[in-house]
């Protein structure tokens, strides 16, 4: 039988949510939920997962692999950087080189590529902006 190509994004971005929503410090100190899709009236702050880019990433042996990577955006209306940046760091301790239990996968590292804060256009929010990627193999 012969094995197809199959997109890890949707098992990623599962993997993403699940880990930061079920974080303690994230849900109940920060009062902070991860979503990919934000209900219309989610108070600040909270994390999107956005834009997954998949790009093939193929082992020795047949092995299908895949980079994924995610933008994961920070949304705060505290008076500062300090909740978004306290937010980047905790997402960091979850997600850069730590193990992740991707269905259908091995995974084989993750990363935050870069991380930065901006202030929105409106000049109430703060956004901050996390890069993550994550590299995977099919399982068999």
């Amino acid at each position: 039988m012969t094995k197809t190509r199959e997109s890890s994004i949707l098992e990623i971005g599962h993997e993403i949510i699940d880990t930061l929503n079920g974080d303690t410090w994230l849900t109940t100190t920060e009062l902070c939920s991860t979503f990919d899709y934000v209900p219309e009236g989610t108070a600040e702050p909270y994390i999107q997962i956005d834009n997954p880019n998949e790009r093939p990433w193929d082992c020795f042996n047949d092995e299908y692999g895949q980079v994924v990577t995610y933008i994961l955006h920070i949304w705060s209306v505290y008076r500062g950087r300090k909740e978004c940046a306290d937010i980047i760091k905790r997402i960091k301790e979850l997600l850069d080189n730590q193990p992740l239990s991707i269905s259908g996968y091995t995974h084989i590292k993750s990363e935050v590529n870069y991380s930065n804060i901006i202030r929105d256009t409106d000049m109430i929010h703060y956004h901050g902006i996390l890069q993550l990627t994550v590299n995977v193999v099919q399982t068999p």
